[in-house]
């Protein structure tokens, strides 16, 4: 790619223009925005965060502009920590993709663990989602989100739920979560006939 305006793709050149900030003091932030756009480009989206080094480095150039943070070695710092935290793509919310997953038809796996709760197969939907999105790899998940998206059941009864979906073998936990950060998970591999492995 050339390091020169303009001579990226349409959707690389809109992610780059559309996030410049505008002011000092929005560098930081607008370089998350950058990470959510390229995260919404299918092809961008399941390289890893060091592949797109000449597409910040255009955008940390542009950015010199208004920014005070000056040193590329921040911009970089600070997009390496983004693409990792991005929960989802730009205009992915986790609200459309709840009513999306409701609508839908329950996802085997449901048949095959005979799930019946509502909630959990509406759960089992979310994180199907969720790993779509995200292509396999893991992604972040709150109890207190995952209640929300339930019908604002509490978060106590949504951790019971996740719980309950990493002891059959249907999720993974790739990171714990602490009181800064969701935990983060991932679904395991789905047989042909719906049924997940036994867990490690």
């Amino acid at each position: 790619m050339s390091g020169s305006d303009g001579q990226y793709g349409d959707d690389v050149e809109a992610a780059i223009a559309g996030t410049l900030p505008t002011a000092p003091g929005q560098r930081n932030r607008a370089v998350f925005a950058l990470a959510r756009r390229l995260k919404a480009i299918p092809e961008l989206a399941c390289l890893p965060a060091t592949a797109h080094r000449a597409i910040v480095a255009e955008w940390h150039r542009r950015a010199l502009l208004v920014i005070r943070t000056r040193e590329w070695e921040t911009t970089w710092s600070d997009w390496l920590v983004a693409w990792d935290r991005v929960a989802l793509p730009a205009g992915v919310g986790m609200s459309r993709i709840a009513e999306t997953v409701r609508t839908a038809a329950p996802h085997p796996v449901c048949a095959a663990m005979r799930y019946s709760s509502a909630e959990l197969v509406h759960l089992v939907g979310i994180c199907a989602e969720l790993d779509r999105i995200h292509s396999g790899r893991s992604w972040f998940l709150s109890c207190r989100v995952a209640g929300k998206l339930l019908g604002e059941i509490s978060h106590e009864r949504a951790w019971l739920l996740l719980r309950l979906l990493v002891a059959d073998g249907i999720l993974e936990i790739t990171r714990c979560g602490d009181r800064q950060r969701a935990t983060r998970y991932r679904m395991r591999q789905i047989t042909g006939d719906g049924n997940a492995p036994p867990p490690p």
